[in-house]
């Protein structure tokens, strides 16, 4: 989705972007110079200069490649410095759009914009010593909620927060198609998630404070329930386990996610521990408050759970795994080691549930945001939509 450099022609053209944009800017230290080439392979257009007690932290400058004029591209540059070079952070745009215009923000978000209406954020900004980096998260167009585009049979929908402040909402629209290959058609602003219930299904908020659903069948918003003045976005959160939550399992019962352990209390009232983790003993109070099992979401044939684990220390920790309804080890729904943290959204099919991830430093693959992940190719997964958001509600027609 984010591609962070260009492929193949244009990796060449990318790290000679940096070395002429470095010289470019180096010999000035608050305005903008043109790179000091002939034929600059960075054609900037815009910038964006985050300055602290007088000092330039970084700058943000946003536009194509020479013999690439439709891809666009953001290069982050720390302060500027005559001691050392610069320190640059190259981005690529996921859709050939042109040069991106900043629009507004803060050194926490910034919003650009492509003359096609094609809209993304850009999160992450950070310049300390030799680090430096961002993400670009694309936003797509613009969507009219009473005429929608022909939205794929299904589709996922991703609420991000966006510009100065973040204090913009909206609701991303990706579709699904050709074995789960994403497209993102745009994003509807001003909507969030409902208050309901966690769960795929939920009901969008709307600006209006009313509940509407995704027709894609009749290309708009569909209203589900009056404006109500008292309703606020909703906001997915993970919260240190206190007792044990229950979730049903259909055919088989009801499992109870607790400390330490999975249970399963089958129709007939027999209950039975079906998994516990490492080091968590009745002894020790299986884990005294320290690892909850805190999701618990059986897949629709009930053959494997999707479960969300919560380690409480130092601020918290939450991985998703795949187990199965027997018992068994738990196997992680996205590669190991990769993300810092991932949360359980729900099965979006028969073999694959949808889960948030959280990359641990934007330096490099992977990237936060929306994956599909398949339990018969545990720590394997797909990306839908590359955000920071941690919630999403899927469409079906």
């Amino acid at each position: 989705m984010n591609r962070r450099f260009l492929l193949g022609a244009l990796a060449a053209a990318i790290i000679a972007l940096v070395a002429g944009f470095v010289l470019g800017l180096s010999s000035k230290q608050d305005d903008p110079v043109p790179v000091k080439t002939a034929k600059p392979v960075f054609i900037a257009k815009y910038q964006y200069v985050h300055r602290t007690k007088r000092k330039v932290d970084f700058r943000v400058s946003s536009g194509t490649l020479r013999g690439a004029p439709r891809w666009p591209v953001v290069v982050v540059s720390d302060k500027d410095s005559l001691v050392r070079p610069l320190q640059s952070w190259v981005i690529t745009g996921s859709a050939p759009t042109g040069s991106l215009r900043i629009l507004e923000g803060d050194p926490g978000s910034l919003l650009l914009r492509a003359k096609t209406g094609y809209t993304y954020s850009l999160k992450g900004l950070y310049a300390t010593g030799d680090a430096i980096g961002a993400d670009l998260y694309p936003l797509g167009k613009r969507l009219d909620p009473s005429h929608l585009p022909a939205l794929s049979k299904l589709g996922v929908a991703v609420p991000v927060q966006y510009g100065k402040g973040n204090s913009r909402r909206a609701i991303v629209l990706v579709g699904l198609r050709n074995s789960w290959e994403p497209r993102i058609f745009g994003f509807l602003a001003g909507y969030s998630l409902s208050q309901a219930s966690p769960g795929l299904d939920r009901a969008l908020l709307g600006p209006d404070k009313a509940l509407y659903r995704i027709g894609a069948s009749a290309r708009r918003l569909q209203l589900v329930s009056e404006p109500l003045a008292s309703r606020k976005p909703w906001l997915r959160e993970s919260r240190p386990l206190e007792k044990c939550i229950p979730w049903p399992g259909g055919a088989r019962g009801t499992y109870y996610g607790c400390l330490g352990r999975i249970e399963l209390v089958e129709p007939s009232g027999v209950r039975r521990v079906i998994y516990v983790e490492k080091g968590c003993t009745p002894a020790n109070g299986y884990c005294r408050g320290g690892i909850g099992l805190e999701v618990v979401l059986p897949s629709p044939d009930g053959r494997t759970l999707l479960v969300q684990e919560g380690h409480y220390a130092c601020g918290g920790e939450w991985k998703t795994s795949f187990l199965s309804a027997g018992g068994g080890e738990l196997e992680p729904t996205v590669p190991a080691g990769s993300f810092s943290d991932s949360w359980a959204l729900g099965w979006i099919g028969g073999d694959s549930a949808l889960v948030a991830a959280a990359a641990p430093g934007e330096c490099g693959p992977p990237q936060s945001g929306i994956y599909l992940a398949y339990r018969d190719a545990p720590g394997h997964a797909n990306l839908v939509l590359a955000t920071d958001s941690t919630d999403a509600v899927i469409w079906r027609r």
